[in-house]
């Protein structure tokens, strides 16, 4: 006979739970997807430049946030109109799907700038457009409390893949990618940096290798013309490209002696040469422009 408070036979005590025969189910916990898409919130801002400004987000959510490297985009997505919270996506082996379309939210895709698992936060900094966006307006109003959603990051894993040398151009947008990959370079990086910001307030101080320089070109569209559009670049020279030179650019393209891939960052554009500028936007156009011209300051 057993006693009167004792568990039954069947049971075996382990820790504080109780085993079953294997006549007994056990139940099941499913972890959570990491890939899942979160809600974050504002926690705080700081105006990094006049143009741009970089917001911490926190939720206890992002313990388990798959961070891989600064530098990754992710994608966010912002509230509805008449809604305080963007309805998240369901995880689905063909991408993120949401069971009514009317209430997907806003997406706008952004850089990965900062993760600190320990106090459940990610950074993404902001450029403060003029135009009347819906990603530009959040920034510009952003209080704390504010609630959006966030997906896993993408992208190359590393976003800096070894290379002899380096080339990297962009505007104020795709700073927060170039800064990222830049702090990874090792000293004995070597390269060119082309930045084009709207003033000169906008330049954050880089932690540039010894080898790798800096090209900034200040100023709006209407600081240099672009190149007609009948130009033609000359045919690439017959010299074999060495292996092991890198510049990130929106599509890959051999000329001269270097050898482009590509990097899925916002990048305005990389202007070698002998790129053919009316296969870029307006913005690459003036950046090869100034090249040309000589208005790009070392």
């Amino acid at each position: 006979r057993q006693p009167e408070n004792s568990l039954p036979r069947r049971f075996a005590v382990s820790g504080c739970r109780t085993r079953p025969n294997h006549h007994t189910p056990i139940p099941t916990m499913t972890a959570p997807n990491p890939k899942r898409a979160r809600h974050i919130r504002v926690l705080s801002h700081q105006d990094l430049s006049p143009n741009l400004r970089r917001i911490v987000f926190h939720s206890p959510d992002l313990a388990d946030y798959p961070f891989v490297c600064n530098g990754a985009h992710i994608k966010l997505l912002l509230p509805l109109p008449g809604q305080e919270v963007p309805v998240l996506p369901e995880a689905t082996p063909q991408g993120p799907t949401w069971a009514d379309k009317s209430t997907r939210p806003i997406g706008r895709t952004y850089t990965l700038r900062g993760y600190d698992r320990d106090a459940c936060t990610i950074s993404v900094d902001f450029v403060l457009h003029s135009d009347a966006g819906p990603a530009a307006d959040f920034a510009r109003n952003a209080a704390a409390g504010q609630t959006l959603g966030v997906s896993a990051p993408a992208g190359p894993s590393p976003m800096l893949k070894p290379a002899a040398r380096y080339l990297f151009a962009g505007d104020l947008s795709a700073l927060p990618a170039i800064g990222s990959m830049i702090e990874d370079m090792p000293a004995t990086a070597a390269g060119d940096v082309l930045l084009w910001l709207p003033e000169k307030a906008d330049l954050p101080a880089l932690p540039l290798p010894e080898a790798v320089r800096l090209h900034t070109f200040f100023g709006g569209m209407e600081q240099a013309a672009p190149p007609a559009a009948t130009g033609r670049c000359p045919p690439p020279a017959a010299t074999p490209s060495p292996t092991g030179t890198t510049a990130k650019t929106k599509s890959p393209t051999t000329t001269n002696a270097t050898t482009f891939w590509t990097a899925k960052i916002k990048l305005s554009g990389c202007l070698p040469p002998c790129r053919q500028p009316e296969t870029t936007n307006t913005q690459s156009s003036l950046i090869y422009s100034a090249l040309s011209k000589g208005h790009l300051t070392t």
